[in-house]
């Protein structure tokens, strides 16, 4: 992590600070960012060898709760700023 920036401005007796952090996208095996995942399932950013996905799946289980099958409710292909749009939104 980089020591924080600080601004000052004496004349409006302010100071400002900026901390930068940087952290790794797509750091895992599945390459995969992810976006929202609960028990029921999941919305992520998938990178591929042919580009950026959204990827939404949804888990169907019985009235016990036990996973029947999961399913891909929706795939659609990012452009790289539909994809920096969503991660800002996630991370802010």
């Amino acid at each position: 992590m980089q020591p924080p920036k600080i601004f000052i401005n004496l004349n409006k007796n302010e100071v400002t600070i900026v901390k930068v952090e940087k952290r790794k996208l797509f750091d895992n095996p599945a390459k995969r960012f992810i976006i929202e995942f609960d028990q029921l399932g999941a919305s992520f950013i998938e990178k591929r060898d042919d580009g950026l996905y959204l990827v939404n799946i949804l888990k169907e289980v019985d009235m016990f709760g036990r996973v029947i099958r999961t399913r891909t409710v929706e795939e659609k292909r990012l452009s790289l700023q539909e994809a920096k749009e969503i991660i800002k939104s996630v991370i802010a």
